[in-house]
């Protein structure tokens, strides 16, 4: 449940990175935005097949 819970927030992050970076011009902070949804996906699916496979 923990793995679920990070990446919808990690998801969540990324979109408020996004927001904040293309208003303030941020180049390292859209960087994080663009790529921190894959990681995000990932820890979803991990958390969700743990949990599917107990």
């Amino acid at each position: 449940m923990k793995k679920i819970l990070l990446g919808i927030f990690l998801m969540l992050l990324s979109v408020w990175c996004l927001i904040f970076g293309s208003i303030e011009n941020w180049t390292p902070v859209l960087f994080v935005g663009v790529y921190l949804p894959f990681v995000a996906i990932i820890v979803f699916l991990l958390g969700f097949f743990d949990k599917a496979n107990k």
